[in-house]
């Protein structure tokens, strides 16, 4: 895996990942065999998705670390396992991930990873043929090794066929086969479904990807240039992370934007500069300005629920301390003033007394899985 710590890991990547698969043993150096990867082509795992080639952070720790786990030791712990968070965070390409790599430990290993409604329409359409068709489906679905539901959220309307998936889940789990599945919405999406079903799905454990900081994103940006054969500076892709920070498709299309840009330029593309950048990007950069320290007040005061007044205040209680630090690194990180412009519409606030609680908080998000939940929330709130 590539970390979001080593903002340079283009440079420096190849001998940190070679150390983390010889830490991991040897099968991870062996090349696949021409009958593995036909094999593999029909459990709906796409190539490429791999954990060598997912970007981890503070945003996503806890979910690699759990699917990892589940890979190396299928079905004993962690099952079923249940990925969520907001699209373009990166679930898919966790779940295929898993995939693979439990195929690289088990070469002759029954795995199928599948979108949530191709699913449903298979048991619809054994249901319609009989009962022993049905049967039939489901034992094959009970056989694999590992199953991998992606979208599980797109069978909340399924009620007809949630009975016959709770006694699957149910039926794998006490054969010890491990499931994985991803929704979009967490817990809320269980709690739609039926008692069977839902009581299944939440036996195991659920981890979420958040949003991305930017640090993350920018090792994201770094390492998708890289696979796109694109020259990106750390600098250059600095500047993009800090003003896209929607989704990781939202990355991936902008870089797209780069390519075409420099193709339509430039008769030989060579290293993309913050300015050529800008130049690709303009759409996408209109509302880089949209976040206000005004909006910013606003939003972090309903939030809290406190008044716009305490947050510029000299009062000291936790709560409205810790508000204001967040409301103060909000605007550093989400608008383009400068410390002193932030300290002046915080009640005046010096310069240091600003840093101060810009540092305060970029700390401890890091360690703190609450407060960074609640700055994720409060960014895509802001940015309405």
């Amino acid at each position: 895996m590539r970390s979001a710590r080593l903002p340079q890991s283009l440079r420096s990547h190849e001998t940190h990942e070679g150390l983390s698969r010889e830490a991991e043993g040897p099968s991870f150096h062996r090349q696949a065999t021409q009958a593995e990867l036909d094999r593999r082509s029909k459990t709906g795992l796409l190539p490429g998705l791999t954990f060598e080639s997912y970007v981890t952070g503070h945003a996503n720790q806890l979910a690699v670390t759990a699917a990892e786990h589940v890979a190396h030791t299928s079905g004993s712990q962690y099952n079923p396992l249940h990925v969520f968070g907001a699209s373009g965070r990166g679930k898919t390409h966790l779940l295929h991930a898993i995939g693979h790599r439990y195929l690289e430990l088990h070469p002759k290993a029954k795995v199928l990873c599948t979108g949530a409604l191709v699913m449903v329409e298979e048991l619809r359409r054994a249901q319609t043929q009989g009962e022993r068709t049905l049967e039939t489906i489901e034992d094959r679905y009970i056989g694999l090794d590992m199953l991998i539901v992606d979208d599980l959220q797109d069978i909340a309307a399924a009620h007809d066929i949630e009975q016959s998936l709770g006694c699957l889940l149910a039926a794998r789990a006490t054969a010890g086969r491990q499931t994985v599945f991803a929704t979009d919405e967490g817990v809320k999406t269980l709690r739609r479904l039926g008692a069977p079903l839902a009581e299944q799905l939440s036996q195991g454990m659920s981890v979420s990807l958040d949003m991305p900081d930017q640090e993350m994103r920018t090792a994201i940006l770094l390492t998708k240039a890289h696979d796109m054969r694109i020259e990106l500076t750390d600098e250059t892709a600095a500047f993009i992370a800090k003003r896209l920070k929607t989704n990781i498709r939202e990355l991936e299309g902008a870089l797209q934007q780069i390519v075409a840009f420099q193709r339509f330029q430039f008769a030989v593309p060579g290293q993309v500069t913050i300015e050529q950048a800008k130049a690709a990007l303009h759409d996408l950069l209109l509302n880089e300005g949209a976040a206000t320290v005004p909006r910013i007040l606003r939003t972090v005061a309903d939030y809290f629920k406190i008044s716009k007044d305490d947050l510029i205040s000299t009062k000291k209680s936790r709560r409205i301390a810790l508000a204001r630090q967040i409301a103060i690194y909000l605007a550093k990180e989400l608008t383009q003033c400068s410390l002193p412009e932030i300290g002046a519409q915080f009640g005046g606030r010096d310069h240091a007394s600003v840093a101060h609680a810009v540092r305060k908080i970029a700390q401890d998000r890091l360690c703190d899985d609450t407060l960074n939940h609640e700055i994720h929330v409060l960014e895509q709130m802001i940015r309405g």
